[in-house]
């Protein structure tokens, strides 16, 4: 797997190509400007308040407050996380069982973003993936935790889930902190 390849797909995804895959034609390009408007998809409205931005690569909805970036749209949508995961792992073309990838991609997706709230995001059908030693960890310690495995993978593109395993118990025994 080259990391590299997936962390650089990651930052270059941009926010109108997911919303329009997703939104089809609830949203509308607005004139004279790069930027898509719609009726939100996370509550009823009748005047729309949803908006792609395209200068931000960021989506947000004026009415429920709702907006992340191109990687937390899927989940946002979905409302399902095995979905969402799914969805990304096509689009981005990486392997859900293979751990660096999901720890580059969970980096991604939190870069910029309220930790809290993707929190949930984080334990997304990953009981394969974290150990049950790991569920003590709090929203700032996961992020640490995908942070240094991203890290790790984009320097080691040899690495795989054995890998993987072992640096999870290197990390929970506090060698890596």
């Amino acid at each position: 797997m080259n990391y590299q390849e997936l962390d650089d797909r990651c930052k270059n995804l941009q926010i109108a190509e997911v919303g329009l895959e997703l939104l089809g034609d609830s949203v509308k390009k607005r004139p004279i400007s790069p930027d898509y408007l719609g009726l939100c998809p996370f509550h009823r409205e009748t005047n729309p308040s949803f908006f792609l931005k395209a200068k931000w690569n960021r989506y947000v909805c004026f009415g429920c407050e709702k907006g992340g970036n191109p990687l937390s749209l899927p989940f946002d949508y979905f409302g399902d996380d095995d979905k969402a995961m799914t969805y990304l792992a096509t689009k981005l073309k990486f392997d859900v069982g293979n751990k660096f990838s999901i720890a580059v991609l969970l980096n991604n997706l939190t870069f910029g973003e309220d930790i809290d709230r993707l929190f949930s995001f984080w334990w997304c059908g990953l009981e394969d993936f974290l150990r049950p030693e790991c569920s003590i960890l709090g929203a700032n310690e996961s992020s640490d935790l995908f942070r240094l495995m991203s890290q790790f993978a984009l320097n080691n593109p040899e690495a795989d889930n054995d890998i993987a395993d072992d640096f999870l118990s290197a990390y929970l025994r506090g060698d890596l902190k």
